[in-house]
């Protein structure tokens, strides 16, 4: 299934941010790297937590973690959805999202076209094509996908830059942000873009009026511009840390927490945590 990017700035202009009962509580597990798996209400959803990379610099789940999901098994048995912003290798796995996807047919991959020609290349890959969406919005551009219960919005985000040799390696890098509303709480999720005013998703996503519960953030975009994209535009109830490597976890934990109102840290794989959003409207 192929979903076409279309502009929707004019749309948003005359169209109301849809509004939701806040939840009390939404789980969070920490898989590794920038890898969740969110749970609310009924609903199981993984954001870049289907990989085997990391380059003996950022945290990759255990064998046993990693067969769990390639199973469909485990704390992974009833998986709703996996949201893949890019497909690098720290964030994506080909041959564990086919063999997932092959075992829980009722699972939804929602990923850009970099992603999902990868997965169609994949030797596992098997009949999985209506198990896919495919998602394509340019900069600043939003499509929305309501998928078993959660209503999710992939906003297209220019990905980080990596300069070498005086060029932007990740300059063709397709990378999606991931607004999810789910069992009443609504996270946002980026992958590897960053924060900062300059960025044209910030209006036309109306960030600021789409109440996120829980914001998760590279532990690195810490500029002042995008800290005042966070603190003073989206204003999240809160800020998990992502992108950590374990070796730097006790030097930056602290620098990270002083940076970010309700700032969160996971340093283990598979550490979960029930988050309490009740308080949601003192922050927004």
């Amino acid at each position: 299934m192929r979903v076409f990017s279309v502009a929707l700035i004019a749309f948003l202009a005359v169209a109301p941010v849809a509004t939701r009962t806040s939840a009390d509580t939404v789980d969070v597990t920490y898989v590794g790297n920038t890898g969740f798996m969110i749970e609310a209400g009924t609903s199981k959803i993984l954001v870049d937590a289907v990989f085997d990379e990391g380059w003996d610099l950022y945290l990759v789940p255990s064998r046993a973690t990693r067969n769990d999901i390639r199973m469909a098994e485990g704390p992974f048995a009833d998986v709703d959805a996996i949201l893949v912003t890019h497909w690098h290798d720290d964030h994506f796995d080909a041959s564990l999202v086919a063999t997932h996807l092959a075992r829980n047919p009722s699972c939804r991959l929602l990923a850009p076209p970099q992603v999902v020609d990868r997965l169609k290349n994949c030797q596992e890959f098997g009949r999985g094509e209506t198990q896919i969406i495919e998602l394509a919005p340019g900069i600043g551009e939003l499509v929305d996908v309501e998928v078993r219960g959660a209503d999710i919005t992939a906003i297209g985000m220019s990905h980080s830059q990596y300069m070498l040799d005086g060029a932007d390696k990740h300059r063709d890098v397709e990378n999606i942000g991931y607004v999810v509303t789910v069992g009443g709480a609504t996270l946002m999720h980026c992958g590897d873009a960053t924060f900062d005013l300059a960025e044209t998703f910030i209006e036309s996503s109306r960030l600021e009026d789409r109440e996120i519960d829980v914001l998760f953030v590279q532990f690195w975009d810490r500029s002042p511009g995008a800290v005042k994209v966070v603190n003073e535009v989206i204003r999240p109830g809160k800020v998990i840390a992502t992108h950590l490597p374990p070796a730097d976890f006790d030097q930056v934990a602290p620098v990270f927490r002083g940076t970010f109102r309700s700032a969160i840290m996971f340093r283990e794989s598979m550490e979960r945590k029930k988050l309490d959003i009740r308080h949601i409207g003192a922050n927004n």
